[in-house]
C-alpha cells in the first residue's frame, strides 16, 4: 500500500502535499517516466544526481543536464520537461535570482532546489516565489530527492505568470 495523499476537509480538493485527494504515489500511472531538467554547473554533483535517480526500482526519470542557466533556458524552449532540479549557485545568477529567471521561463513547470545554500532566507525567499521544494545538498537522502520530484511532478501546474514574477 502506497502513501495516499488525505485532506483535512471534504471541501478540499486537495491534500497536505496539494496533490489531487486519492493520489497514491505508489499507483503504476503516476510513476511513469518523469523528465527531469537538472540545472547543475558541478558535473560531479550532476553525476551524483543521475544516480540517485537511476537507484529508483519503480519510476523512470530521464534526466537532462544543463551546466548553466542559458543552457537550462534552450532546453526549457522546447516541449517534454516534466520538473525542473535548480541549484541555486550558478555563475550566471545566484540565489533566488536563478529561481526567478527559470520561473519567468517556464511558470507551468514546477522546481525543486538542490542546493548547499543552508540559509532559512534562501530558503523562504524560493519557497514563497513558488518553488516546489528546498532540498540541501548533503542533508538530503536519495528517497527525499526522488520523493520530491514525484510530488513536484503531481502537483496541479500553475498557469499564467509565475508568482516568482513579483521578486525582481
Amino acid at each position: 500500500m502506497g502513501y495516499m495523499a488525505m485532506t483535512t476537509s471534504a471541501a478540499q480538493s486537495t491534500g497536505p502535499l496539494n496533490l489531487p485527494t486519492g493520489t497514491c504515489l505508489a499507483d503504476p500511472a503516476v510513476q511513469r517516466s518523469i523528465t527531469v531538467l537538472l540545472i547543475e554547473d558541478n558535473p560531479d554533483q550532476a553525476d551524483l544526481v543521475k544516480l540517485s535517480l537511476a537507484a529508483e526500482s519503480d519510476s523512470e526519470y530521464r534526466v537532462e543536464w544543463a551546466s548553466n542557466l542559458l543552457d537550462g533556458l534552450k532546453i526549457l524552449s522546447k516541449p517534454g520537461i516534466d520538473v525542473i532540479l535548480l541549484d541555486l549557485g550558478l555563475p550566471e545568477l545566484d540565489g533566488y535570482k536563478s529561481h526567478t529567471a527559470i520561473s519567468r521561463s517556464a511558470p507551468h513547470i514546477l522546481i525543486v532546489i538542490l542546493t548547499t545554500d543552508e540559509r532559512p532566507v534562501s530558503r523562504e525567499l524560493t519557497l514563497s516565489a513558488g518553488a516546489a521544494d528546498y532540498l540541501v545538498k548533503g542533508e538530503v537522502s536519495d528517497y527525499e530527492l526522488r520523493r520530491a520530484i514525484r510530488v513536484a511532478f503531481l502537483r496541479p501546474r500553475k498557469s499564467g505568470v509565475s508568482s516568482s514574477a513579483w521578486y525582481t
